[in-house]
C-alpha cells in the first residue's frame, strides 16, 4: 500500500468517526483532518473530483469550528445579566 493510498484510507476512517461522534467540536475537528487528507490524497492521486469537494468542505468545515469556539467562549465569559438562551438565540433557528 503507498502513501498516496493510505491518506485516501486516514480520510475514510476520519469521516467514518466524525458520522458517530455526538460533541460537535470534536466533530468538527475530526471533519477538518478528513478534508485535510482527502485534499492531500486528491491531489497526489489525481481524483480531481474529490480534491475538489474536499476543497469546498475544508473552510465550510473550519467556519463552523470557529463559530462552536466563539459560542462557548462567550458562554464561559458571559456576565449575570445575559443568559445561555440569549447568547444561542442566533443559532437557535
Amino acid at each position: 500500500m503507498s502513501w498516496i493510498e493510505m491518506l485516501g484510507w486516514l480520510g475514510a476512517v476520519f469521516t467514518a468517526s466524525a458520522y458517530s461522534m455526538r460533541d460537535m467540536k470534536l466533530l468538527r475537528t475530526v471533519a477538518v483532518a478528513a478534508n485535510v487528507s482527502f485534499v492531500t490524497y486528491g491531489f497526489f492521486a489525481s481524483v480531481w473530483p474529490m480534491l475538489a469537494l474536499h476543497l469546498f468542505l475544508l473552510p465550510l468545515n473550519l467556519f463552523r469550528l470557529s463559530e462552536i469556539i466563539a459560542t462557548t467562549k462567550r458562554l464561559r465569559h458571559s456576565k449575570g445579566g445575559a443568559t445561555p438562551l440569549e447568547i444561542l438565540r442566533p443559532f437557535l433557528k
